[in-house]
């Protein structure tokens, strides 16, 4: 490429075996909009010189480095993906200066730092942040602001640090837009008080009843914890449920009655609690197969093979009270 620059708005070229660090000249083409070369071997830092896009797509590469301090120079960036790389360090605040950023993807890679620090809530059309696989501290307060982001992944990005017991750490109006939340093998420890948390934590207790305010949230994964049963009664509004895991948790009491109304649900496991009673009767729960209520030996009712007995023995106990109230009220009289 010559330095007096080529006209060249979207550069692609994925998959293609590309290696080594990128042409000095690549910089110098003009009207460049997007840049995307994922899943090759790039390697070497981020440099300074990259141009003023609106998506940055290197995902699947082997670049290192920091990621820039000027980054904030992007202020056209809508996309950036850097997913599947070996950056490091922390995020610099100037990335709070792409206000225009929709969605951010920095997940497996090697960055660390405070999540309290950026103040996420500059970058208003924020919708989707996943920072999957690296090393945070700070928890929930990056939440604070951000209204319109609806999916959040930072799975195994913590390190066994303990739940926020600070009220102001979370804004639950801020999750209204909210549809999924990983944070799955982050090692989480305490009691949730002001959040949603994922499975394979140890967290313990009740959930916060602010839950019920999130009524478009679509997928809720509370396994492998020790959640009190409390969650089958906050669940009532989300009707938007697509997917809901409660199971390993230590539930005990029977399936409430209003789950006959969830229509949206193609995912339900409540195995290995302590549930008991009939399954409530509807279309949906009843297309759910056996196995995801396994390990509740007290429950009965389809799907499941075992018939509801409880309800003939109360019938039978209602029919001998019958029987003794009629023999007091009519000595002498003996009742077939």
């Amino acid at each position: 490429m010559g330095s007096g620059g080529v006209k060249l708005q979207i550069p692609r070229s994925s998959h293609n075996n590309l290696s080594g660090s990128l042409p000095k000249d690549i910089y110098n083409v003009t009207k460049l909009e997007e840049l995307a070369l994922p899943l090759n071997t790039l390697n070497g830092a981020i440099s300074e010189r990259i141009a003023n896009l609106t998506i940055l797509d290197f995902y699947f590469n082997h670049l290192s480095g920091m990621i820039l301090i000027n980054f904030g120079k992007l202020s056209k960036l809508k996309f950036m993906n850097f997913d599947f790389n070996n950056l490091e360090g922390n995020l610099p605040p100037s990335l709070m200066s792409c206000t225009n950023l929709i969605e951010i993807h920095l997940g497996f890679n090697y960055l660390e730092g405070d999540l309290t620090t950026p103040n996420f809530s500059k970058i208003t059309h924020l919708s989707k942040l996943d920072l999957v696989g690296n090393n945070f501290t700070g928890t929930m307060k990056i939440l604070m602001g951000c209204k319109s982001l609806h999916t959040l992944l930072l799975t195994g990005s913590f390190d066994r640090k303990a739940m926020p017991i600070d009220d102001d750490m979370v804004d639950f109006h801020g999750f209204q837009n909210l549809c999924f939340l990983s944070l799955v093998k982050c090692g989480l420890t305490g009691q949730i008080t002001g959040l949603i948390d994922l499975s394979v934590n140890n967290i313990n207790g009740s959930i916060p009843t602010e839950i019920s305010q999130l009524q478009l949230l679509c997928e809720l994964y509370l396994h492998n914890n020790n959640i009190s049963s409390d969650i089958l009664n906050q669940i009532s509004n989300l009707i938007y449920l697509e997917n809901l895991n409660l199971s390993t948790d230590n539930l005990s009491g029977k399936i409430p009655s209003f789950m006959t109304s969830f229509n949206f649900l193609s995912v339900f496991n409540v195995l290995y609690n302590n549930l008991q009673g009939q399954i409530p009767t509807s279309t949906q729960l009843q297309s759910f197969n056996a196995s995801s209520f396994e390990g509740n030996p007290k429950l009965c009712g389809a799907p499941l093979p075992n018939e509801c007995r409880e309800i003939d023995q109360e019938n039978k106990n209602n029919f001998y009270q019958m029987r003794i109230m009629n023999a007091m009220s009519f000595p002498g009289v003996i009742f077939l």
